[in-house]
């Protein structure tokens, strides 16, 4: 069971998750790959679980723990309906492909809303916001 385990997952609701590596190595600070390359690498980690996936290229930077600036490459990578556990293997799979030390794992319930089959009322909604509240621990 995962933590989302008393969410009931149905036609609507989703667990979305996304990992967010960072393309420097880890060792030399240096992308060492084009971003085709890194796209083409996590295509294969994905296949092998079976994980449907999206990828968005993203510019940025941070501090690093010495205090110098980090102007880095990432990728993110969106998976939805991947159990928990799936995910956790992915993101080690990155880390060790990406020669990475870590990534960022966010994990959301969203909703799917098809306009074939809309709910019938309000009431279905306000059900499902009261579980996110309920759980996330807000009235």
């Amino acid at each position: 069971m995962n933590r989302f385990g008393h969410i009931q997952f149905g036609d609507r609701n989703m667990l979305e998750s996304r990992i967010y590596v960072g393309l420097l190595d880890k060792d030399t600070r240096e992308q060492m790959y084009e971003i085709e390359d890194y796209k083409l690498r996590l295509r294969g980690i994905c296949k092998t679980y079976k994980a449907p996936f999206s990828v968005t290229f993203m510019e940025g930077g941070y501090f690093h723990d010495d205090g110098s600036w980090v102007e880095e490459n990432s990728l993110m990578v969106t998976l939805l309906n991947v159990p928990e556990d799936t995910v956790y293997a992915i993101a080690s799979g990155i880390c060790e492909e990406f020669h990475q030390e870590s990534v960022i794992i966010v994990m959301d319930i969203v909703m799917n809303y098809n306009v074939r089959n809309r709910p019938g009322n309000k009431r279905s909604w306000r059900s499902f916001v009261r579980k996110i509240r309920s759980y996330f621990g807000k009235q």
